[in-house]
């Protein structure tokens, strides 16, 4: 599997997670209870006599309807305009689609890049406009504030954190600001407006941020940082345009009796009620959470090919820098109680330079000693886990499970005149195990490990973190992740050991 491969699998990882993150419209039926997005006829509560008081609906647009006792069900309403997956959607997919997917395996570099700069500022400006030609105040208002929390917190990053671009320009590597532009009007198309419009745009935002890589201007890894930031910031400030609206039975001139369909503008009471306010019948099924911080090699050991090149320790290659920043996402599915499937993407890449202090051999290249080499490492985890919870109703959590690693990892050195580069990809499986403690309902500490050892590779990747649940949708961590990882094939051995700060913020829907 290239790497070309895993960077499709963890960038479609967030068009997948994007269009499952839209809350589906639950409107509220007329006696007020909760209702289901399905409701059949019989179960429908009917509309009130003639002699009742029927509330008005202010700004509301009648629809008569005869008094003969038919119900009228909450799926009269929903996003009409928007909703589904339609004839126009699957249009305008195939339109992205055949116009990005030859770009994208186009060997001309710069026409890829070029698009993904016009991408970047295109795909917000149809984001605003769409409101615009909508006449969505709310929605302006909307992106707006997710626009501005994006941007603010992407170049706040930049500034402070201060990475080296892969192409060694400058030092504005993480995050990526063409891939938060991208993925901040996809996000709000998609959360706003529904499938229609919002899976084309993701696969814009999704080739702005591959193109980004191809054209070394970014990491993997500040790619995840800059869509992840985006989608976060949608989430959290916009709100489907069907949850401002509702129906209500009214009285119409003549004396029958019919529904009235209002739309709310009121922007700040939306917003208060849902950022602050979680739903009554809310109910986990899926989790996304994004992480970042430091990480620090203390052994990073190549061999090429196995018994024969010389080993090289990368991690003594830090002319640039001792540590990095880096970022990764998880993708959480509840299908069941007690039962859950997992995804994370975990890249990780660093160039940097240094001297061998003895010649050494590597993919069948001789490099000399004390002269100035280059080094680039990549390596991409993908992990899938299933994992069943032990304990239900406690304050202790334990989870056992299955986990399985793709690793994709590419290395290459060059002095200048030649240039020593080869890849591989292992499939890894390992054990799973959770264990954590519920201080307060809303303050936990947990520990989760994976462990393999599969015909000569090794895995123990540990993980603990402090979560704290700000509401029953938004939670923030503080962790630490160990990695010891040994890869042993014919053409490439790897013995690592990593550690990494994280500072992770979750978002249940």
């Amino acid at each position: 599997m290239s790497a070309g491969r895993l960077r499709t699998i963890g960038l479609g990882s967030l068009l997948l997670v994007g269009c499952a993150a839209t809350p589906a419209y639950r409107p509220t039926p007329l006696n007020g209870t909760p209702a289901s997005s399905a409701v059949s006829p019989s179960a429908t509560p009917r509309l009130r006599p003639r002699s009742a008081t029927a509330p008005t609906a202010p700004a509301s647009t009648n629809v008569a309807a005869a008094d003969d006792g038919r119900a009228f069900g909450p799926g009269v309403m929903g996003r009409p305009d928007h909703e589904g997956f339609d004839a126009v959607g699957t249009v305008a997919t195939a339109i992205t689609v055949a116009m990005l997917v030859p770009l994208t395996f186009a060997d001309d570099l710069e026409t890829r890049e070029n698009t993904g700069d016009v991408l970047q500022i295109l795909l917000p400006t149809l984001a605003l406009t769409g409101t615009l030609v909508e006449g969505d105040r709310e929605g302006s208002v909307q992106f707006t504030k997710s626009f501005l929390t994006s941007w603010a917190t992407t170049y706040a990053l930049k500034y402070s954190v201060e990475k080296w671009r892969p192409s060694g320009a400058n030092t504005q590597s993480f995050p990526s600001g063409h891939t938060m532009g991208a993925f901040a009007g996809a996000s709000f198309i998609q959360q706003r407006y529904g499938n229609r419009f919002g899976i084309p745009a993701y696969l814009a935002a999704v080739f702005t941020g591959v193109s980004r890589v191809d054209s070394q201007n970014h990491f993997m890894d500040d790619v995840v940082a800059g869509a992840s930031i985006s989608m976060l910031s949608t989430w959290y400030w916009v709100t489907p345009i069907s949850d401002t609206t509702r129906i209500d039975p009214v009285m119409t001139e003549e004396g029958g009796v019919g529904i009235g369909i209002s739309v709310s503008n009121e922007t700040a009471h939306t917003i208060r009620d849902h950022h602050h306010q979680d739903p009554d019948d809310f109910e986990k099924r899926f989790r996304f959470e994004w992480s970042f911080g430091a990480a620090y090699q203390s052994e990073n050991v190549v061999q090429s090919p196995r018994g024969t090149g010389d080993p090289i320790d990368l991690s003594e290659f830090k002319d640039t820098a001792e540590t990095m920043t880096t970022s990764q996402l998880v993708f959480e599915y509840y299908p069941a109680p007690r039962h859950e499937f997992d995804f994370r993407f975990s890249p990780f890449e660093v160039r940097d330079t240094g001297t061998l202090a003895q010649p050494a051999s590597f993919a069948g290249s001789t490099f000399p000693a004390n002269q100035t080499l280059g080094s680039s490492y990549q390596y991409y985890d993908s992990r899938f886990w299933y994992r069943y919870d032990l304990l239900e109703h406690s304050r202790w959590t334990a989870k056992l499970g299955l986990a399985l690693a793709i690793v994709d990892l590419n290395v290459a050195i060059t002095d200048g005149t030649q240039t020593a580069e080869v890849g591989e990809t292992v499939v890894l499986p390992a054990l799973h195990g959770h264990l954590g403690y519920w201080f307060t309902p809303r303050l936990r500490l947990f520990t989760e490990t994976d462990v393999s050892s599969f015909e000569g590779d090794d895995l123990v990747d540990g993980t603990l973190m402090l979560r704290y649940d700000m509401s029953r949708q938004w939670d923030i961590g503080l962790g630490y992740r160990y990695v010891h990882r040994e890869i042993d094939v014919d053409q490439l051995t790897n013995r690592l050991d990593q550690s990494r700060g994280l500072l992770s913020i979750g978002h249940s829907f």
